[in-house]
């Protein structure tokens, strides 16, 4: 199948992750540097905000999924995949605060809470180192 000129939006279907931390990058790169030149300068008040304005932007959601996903789905899920996700109760009941704070895609055991949310973490590191390489 590889061979068929079809197939080939599946097989490069990786490379869609790598264009939006692209973009990513390029968004964030614009709209920092802009509030620098607005605030007259890189200000410890800019840079606390700049960190607080996206962690509180993005976490009450995150934290609505995992709820939802972690207390709501096993008692409505079933179906021939419902063993395969046994794990979740465990890792979700261990693990659920390295979600929240952006760092579950760094542990050596590869277990995490919500594994498909794997983006979010790798997103928000970007997101910390980005005004350091500014």
């Amino acid at each position: 199948m590889s061979k068929w000129w079809t197939f080939h939006a599946i097989l490069n279907a990786p490379y869609a992750v790598d264009t939006f931390f692209t973009i990513s990058g390029c968004l964030v790169s614009y709209l920092f540097l802009r509030g620098v030149k607005k605030a007259g300068g890189l200000k410890v008040a800019h840079m606390v905000m700049y960190y607080v304005h996206r962690y509180l932007r993005l976490t009450p959601l995150y934290a609505l999924a995992i709820l939802v996903y972690n207390g709501l789905t096993p008692y409505i899920e079933e179906g021939p995949f419902l063993a395969e996700n046994s794990d979740r109760d465990v890792d979700c009941k261990d693990l659920w605060w390295t979600n929240l704070l952006y760092f579950s895609n760094l542990r050596s055991d590869f277990r995490q809470c919500i594994g498909w949310s794997w983006y979010l973490p790798n997103d928000m590191q970007f997101y910390a180192v980005a005004p350091l390489i500014l």
